[in-house]
């Protein structure tokens, strides 16, 4: 593979260096290429996670148990912020990439980054990339049907509260007289006076 200007963490480092160069300097130094591979496994290793999660939530949404639900949704939202900060970790070296390409830094889009590198470099992220499309794909699918899920518990739900409130909602207090409105059930003095 030819080398690559490297992200410069010396200061005295010349512009332009190379990662060969670099190593016979005996300096550690990353690409940004290695930079991009290793956030995208980062990311790609959160959004399996999240997939678990996604499933053990359709397990627990088809069971039934409200409870386990909110618990899970907890979880599920914790790895969505790990996911948010991945992404936002991948854009600047996704812009250093396209900059080392000749394509200006732009914000582009990571498959057309990706697609411009050369062969070598460009498999692995390849690879990396084709995973995060299938499974950003299986978690889109997975809540997309635990989305219609949880709308059906809630409407139960909903439907449950509006019961439960019409009861209370017909419980009148007693007149004077003993009755109350609704004949949800007698006085408990039997419709007597006190």
């Amino acid at each position: 593979m030819a080398d690559v200007p490297v992200i410069r963490s010396d200061p005295g480092m010349e512009r332009g260096a190379t990662v060969s160069g670099a190593n016979e300097r005996g300096l550690a130094q990353t690409t940004p290429v290695q930079s991009l591979a290793g956030v995208l496994e980062e990311e790609l290793s959160i959004l399996l996670h999240v997939k678990e999660i996604a499933q053990k939530q359709k397990s627990i949404l088809s069971g039934g148990r409200p409870d386990d639900v909110w618990e899970n949704l907890a979880d599920l939202e914790i790895c969505w912020q790990e996911l948010h900060r991945a992404e936002d970790r991948r854009q600047p070296v996704a812009r250093r990439v396209s900059e080392m390409l000749g394509m200006g830094g732009r914000d582009l889009a990571l498959r057309e980054v990706v697609a411009a590198l050369p062969v070598e470099a460009g498999t692995p992220l390849r690879q990396l990339q084709a995973a995060l499309t299938a499974a950003t794909k299986e978690v889109t699918e997975l809540n997309a049907h635990n989305a219609t899920l949880i709308q059906g518990l809630l409407r139960l739900m909903g439907q449950r509260l509006q019961f439960y409130t019409s009861l209370q909602e017909g419980y009148q207090p007693y007149d004077a007289l003993g009755r109350r409105a609704g004949g949800i059930s007698a006085a408990p003095n039997g419709g007597r006076l006190a």
